[in-house]
Formats: C-alpha cells, structure tokens, sequence
C-alpha cells in the first residue's frame, strides 16, 4: 500500500499541470511548476527506495508554495490548509519509512 502512496503527490501535480497545459498550452504554466513536477518525482522515488530523506524536496515545495502564497498580495483562494497538509504529508511519510524496517 505504501508503495502507492508515496506517489499520490507526483501523480497529482502532474495530471493537474498535463490538464492545464492541454487546456491552455505551455504559456500558462510557470517554470516553477515543472520544478514542482520534478521535485514531487524525486521525492516519490526516494520514498519508493525507503529512503526517508525524500522528504526534502517535498517540504522544498510547501514551502515554495507558502512564500509564493505570502508575497502574492491577491489570493484568490486560501491555499494554506493544502500547504501544511503537503508539508505534514511529507514529513509523517519520513517519519513512516525511518521507523519501519525496509520491505524486500
């Protein structure tokens, strides 16, 4: 089951930058977001190994999320609750992967 979860994040962020890109074309889409891309599949790889630091580049975008969020200074949506999950998710997966022994 683990080996799922760990990558929910990347799947997502990559079908819903795919449905923006097809929609709207690759002019709407912010370089930032394929670092968003790459980062969540790093991340996801790395849990996918056990490896617990795969955390890193997942807390990298919360927390590019959360500066982006406050040096907007229209926010459309409060984004904020979806940033302390991500962050809280990748934290409680490193938590997860250190404490539990490696599956072979």
């Amino acid at each position: 089951m683990r080996k799922y979860l760990v990558w929910g994040p990347a799947m997502w962020f990559s079908l819903f930058y795919l449905l923006i890109i097809i929609g709207y074309g690759f002019d709407m889409v912010r370089p930032s977001a394929y670092g968003t891309i790459v980062l969540s599949c790093t991340a996801a790889l790395l849990f996918h190994k056990n490896k617990w630091y795969g955390a890193i580049p997942g807390v990298i975008i919360g927390l590019h999320r959360l500066h982006s969020y406050y040096s907007q200074t229209i926010n459309f949506v409060d984004t904020r609750p979806f940033i302390f999950a991500l962050i809280g998710y990748y934290i409680i997966m490193a938590v997860y992967i250190k404490k539990t022994p490696a599956q072979k």
